[in-house]
């Protein structure tokens, strides 16, 4: 959906020599439209611009693509590169400069209106992040104040991530959600998500991008805007199920060809409140755990690969009905193995781990898991919990 992220006129610039191809003139239709020769510099100091450089035929050539690089220098903000898939060595020099982000330039033009939307709501607040650590290099010397700007950044990198997680959780009777987010370090290769899909149906995911830092972060930003729930036409609308939202995920990671964090897990499911059966599917993920009411705990099976494999991979769409004061815990692998750590029992499944808390209610689950990790645990994961119940 256009504008999904935007709340001002986007606004490009078309950085090259060359004409923009259609695929760039569609994916940006509705934006302010102006070009620039490569030979006038990109360097731009308004931020409200997205700035999509073409380096007009030369990225087979790794001595100008150098060049190109070393002008982008001074640019205060992120830099689009369209390239061919066959230049290789430009693509693997642009992944080396984090001011710049490499885009096919054959990527069809509904993918690029995602891509670029994206990058205009991020392309402000790199700009404020590296204004910022720039005043603050220049006003401080010596490695005390080297790890402090960089702590900085990383808190700004991780306010800019917290941003992507649901600031309120929504209340849909008889459904209650409560969660627990707990980062390994100031970045968070994990996100979730609860979205009231309509007045019946409610969905909600928790994924993890393998790996750690800046480019699982990045890839979990990504998730948050790729996963579709919803299809709308007109006055209409299409809820996807949870097989086709992740077989779509799925084969936008492995479209992006990214050079690392390319892999993750996700697990999504979306509850009909009036009837209360959950219909999930599973991407390599944990299973997700029923707690029944009577305090039973069983694991909820679903076969499903890792996203961002095979781009054809297909996802299986498994059902469950829930009762009055059953719950249902989603979770991330950092959960796992700091419970594990806990108990010294490193073999454990984690329906076992559970057992000591298998009656309490979602939000006094959440307090006993997180109060228990926070006193014994050190993590070395991220850890993510996501619950659900049905009110009794």
């Amino acid at each position: 959906m256009r504008g999904l992220f935007l709340n001002r006129q986007p606004k490009v610039i078309w950085c090259s020599d060359e004409p923009a191809p259609s695929n760039i003139l569609e994916a940006t239709r509705g934006w302010t439209f102006a070009t620039r020769s490569l030979a006038g510099g990109v360097h731009d100091k308004n931020a409200e611009w997205l700035t999509v450089v073409h380096p007009n035929g030369q990225s087979a050539d790794p001595a100008a693509m150098v060049q190109l690089l070393e002008g982008l220098a001074q640019s205060p903000g992120l830099c689009v590169i369209m390239l061919p898939r066959s230049a290789p060595v430009a693509w693997a020099l642009v992944g080396q400069d984090n001011r710049c982000v490499a885009i096919d330039i054959d990527t069809p033009a509904d993918q690029l209106a995602a891509k670029f939307e994206t990058l205009a709501r991020v392309e402000p607040m790199v700009r404020s992040l590296r204004s910022e650590l720039t005043a603050a290099h220049c006003a401080r010397a010596g490695a005390a104040d080297a790890v402090a700007s960089l702590n900085e950044e990383m808190q700004l990198a991780a306010k800019l991530q917290q941003d992507f997680l649901p600031q309120r959780l929504p209340e849909v009777p008889p459904a209650h959600f409560a969660a627990l987010f707990s980062p390994a370090s100031w970045l968070s290769g994990d996100i979730y998500d609860v979205t009231r899909l309509d007045e019946r149906f409610i969905g909600f995911y928790v994924a993890d991008a393998v790996g750690h830092g800046l480019p699982a972060a990045l890839l979990t930003m990504f998730i948050k805007k790729a996963l579709q729930t919803k299809r709308v036409s007109g006055n209409s609308y299409q809820i996807i199920p949870p097989d086709l939202s992740l077989r779509e995920l799925n084969a936008s990671i492995c479209q992006q060809n990214l050079s690392s964090c390319h892999f993750c897990t996700a697990v999504y499911a979306i509850l009909n409140t009036q009837t209360l059966q959950m219909t999930y599917s599973r991407a390599g993920h944990p299973e997700p755990l029923l707690l029944g009411a009577d305090g039973s705990i069983r694991p909820l099976p679903c076969e499903g690969s890792l996203l961002g494999v095979f781009p054809e991979a297909a996802f299986q769409a498994c059902t469950v009905q829930l009762a009055a004061g059953d719950r249902v815990v989603l979770y991330s692998d950092g959960v796992e193995e700091a419970l594990r750590t806990i108990t010294a029992q490193p073999r454990r499944p984690m329906s076992d781990l559970l057992t000591p808390w298998s009656s309490l209610s979602c939000d006094d689950l959440i307090a006993a898991l997180s109060a228990q990790i926070d006193a014994h645990a050190k993590a070395s994961d991220d850890i993510t919990v996501l619950t659900l119940e049905i009110a009794r």
